[in-house]
């Protein structure tokens, strides 16, 4: 469960978002209920590490510089926006939040332990979902959910979201029927070479077919030549 404090520092942004850039720190702006939008601007090093630590589902104290004075929100990342070529942090937006209200997140699952159809049996681990999408007072949000795959023993096995264990204070909104993980069976080498006969014998064929025809071309030539002379 998510309880631990991360701060990050913030200060009210004036300039214009190309001109923030160029002095080497990230864009960023703050909006939520009962309040009007602040620009603002982030250290690039200290967000990366922020970022590493909260995810997109963590409450920050976001620590905003006014004036000389500091003000404290509590805050979510709400979206990141990368450069699409070296991916480098573009722009951030961050939601106020109430630690007495439900948010929406979205929280990603782990796979632990070791599948027997994997180990014994050659099976491929095929991950259905990744994430799931949840309603949680902020500081009851799960940094992740496990999933333990030990349970695929066969092919016929499958992890459903109904069968995760959530704690009873996080409402889990992701369709219950939707598979999670389950593994797949390998492709059989008989398979293969069946496919791969099948296709030289109908190449032999067509080969056999060709010859004859060519033969039958050539004997008629004959029969020609004859009734000339």
């Amino acid at each position: 469960m998510t309880n631990k404090s991360i701060d990050l520092d913030a200060s009210l942004r004036e300039d214009k978002i190309k001109e923030t850039r160029r002095q080497g720190v990230i864009p960023a702006v703050l909006y939520g209920k009962g309040m009007e939008n602040l620009s603002l601007s982030l250290d690039y090093h200290n967000f990366r590490r922020t970022l590493k630590k909260a995810g997109m589902h963590s409450v920050v104290n976001l620590k905003i510089a006014k004036g000389g004075k500091s003000e404290t929100e509590n805050v979510m990342i709400h979206d990141v926006t990368y450069h699409p070529v070296d991916d480098t942090f573009m722009h951030v937006d961050f939601l106020k939040i109430s630690l007495k209200e439900k948010v929406n997140a979205k929280v990603p699952i782990e796979f632990i332990g070791e599948s027997g159809a994997v180990k014994n049996l050659g099976g491929i681990l095929s991950v259905l979902l990744e994430e799931l999408n949840v309603k949680a007072l902020p500081n009851k949000i799960p940094d992740k959910i496990e999933v333990d795959i030990s349970i695929l023993s066969d092919f016929n096995t499958k992890v459903k979201v109904s069968d995760l264990q959530v704690s009873e204070d996080v409402e889990v909104l992701t369709d219950k029927n939707i598979d999670v993980v389950t593994v797949m069976a390998p492709r059989m080498k008989d398979e293969t070479n069946e496919e791969g006969t099948t296709d030289a014998t109908g190449e032999g064929e067509q080969d056999d077919k060709s010859e004859k025809a060519e033969g039958g071309e050539k004997e008629g030539d004959k029969g020609k030549d004859s009734e000339k002379k």
